[in-house]
């Protein structure tokens, strides 16, 4: 039994039997982690619950996003392993992001050339990005590249993502593939579009993340690293423009272990359509590796206070960032039309629904069918 199946349980126990829970706990039995995490379980359960039965007294409807007909199986393809993978009409190749990149989010606006460090809080997780200063080559002067933010960085961590599961290697070669992934994407593969990316790749480059999880009433755990552990950097021969480009980037270690267990597969052509939009991209993002995981009976509600703490930045005003934030949803269900989704005054109802890439995969039986396997 895993760890999070144990305290699903243990809460489930306080709930239905409180004094046999409490009396283990004081036998030995169950640690104070474990009892700790099984309170804060069922206190949130407890909370959303009131929430829902709290706002729907006074909850006007807003939108109603019901899922639309998916994509039917075209073809199977078979790999070198012998698996089969099942690729869709209209799906195109699959990209990945973290799940922690997908629940929390870089600056949508250009902070300001002073501004070097960035925090956000989307519930339990913490993130703290700080841009760090780079050696240019032809000063041999440190060189502070500033914070990544837009939708670019969004899309280059994708590519980086994708790139790294790919090769099944941190060490990535970005050069030689980056002008085809700017054209694969929708955008220019020369001019504006490419020096702007090459601008967010290197400030990506030269970022430290910080990520903190609480774990106790009185204890945090902090993940302390850089993304990309290191990376080559090249001065692009028009004078007039003095960014550093990395042409090698190796994402660290840490990072790449963590990625390979928890990448979030994504669309390409879904990713294509919203690439402008640093808010879509974090919401499409962020539905992505939720919805699949709520409960088929029991919807998640989120207030939109909740929603505003970590999607509101540059908004003052709860009632602007809601009417804006309706538009984003309604752009976002265009490319990811299995979702499931109310809104109204009071917040979002989420509903169990299938992400953009199924989580199945196809052995082929020699001469016979494919089975599914899950």
């Amino acid at each position: 039994m895993s760890s999070g199946d144990f305290i699903d349980k243990l809460a489930q126990r306080l709930a239905d039997d409180p004094q046999g829970a409490w009396r283990d706990w004081g036998e030995g039995k169950i640690s104070d982690e474990h009892m700790n995490a099984a309170q804060r379980k069922l206190t949130g359960q407890k909370i959303a619950t009131s929430n829902r039965k709290k706002y729907a007294k006074r909850r006007k409807p807003l939108l109603d996003l019901k899922p639309e007909p998916t994509w039917a199986v075209d073809r199977a393809v078979q790999d070198a392993g012998g698996g089969i993978h099942i690729e869709e009409p209209g799906q195109g190749p699959i990209f990945y992001q973290h799940t922690v990149l997908c629940q929390t989010s870089l600056p949508y606006k250009n902070p300001g050339d002073e501004v070097f460090e960035w925090e956000r809080q989307n519930g339990f997780v913490h993130l703290r990005v700080e841009a760090r200063k780079a050696l240019h080559p032809g000063t041999q002067e440190w060189v502070r590249l500033g914070l990544p933010w837009g939708p670019k960085p969004r899309l280059i961590m994708t590519y980086l993502n994708t790139l790294a599961i790919e090769q099944k290697s941190p060490d990535i070669e970005v050069d030689l593939t980056f002008r085809a992934f700017l054209t694969r994407i929708g955008y220019k593969g020369q001019g504006y579009d490419y020096r702007t990316m090459k601008d967010q790749l290197g400030r990506l480059s030269a970022s430290d993340l910080a990520i903190g999880v609480p774990t106790g009433p009185d204890s945090a755990q902090t993940f302390y690293g850089r993304v990309v552990k290191h990376f080559d950097l090249w001065v692009q021969r028009d004078t007039d423009q003095r960014l550093l480009w990395p042409s090698i980037v190796s994402l660290s270690t840490d990072y790449f272990e963590t990625l390979v267990q928890h990448a979030v597969p994504l669309p390409m052509e879904a990713l294509a359509q919203i690439k402008d939009s640093a808010v879509q991209l974090d919401i499409y993002s962020w539905l992505a590796q939720r919805l699949h995981r709520i409960h088929p009976v029991k919807p998640d509600f989120i207030p939109w206070t909740a929603l505003y703490e970590q999607f509101g930045q540059g908004y003052r005003d709860l009632r602007f960032f809601r009417r804006e934030f309706i538009k984003h949803l309604k752009a976002v269900h265009a490319v990811y039309p299995a979702a499931r989704i109310e809104a109204d005054t009071g917040g979002l109802t989420l509903h169990n629904s299938p992400p953009p890439i199924a989580k199945t995969t196809y052995q082929l039986i020699k001469h016979g069918k494919l089975k599914a396997v899950r």
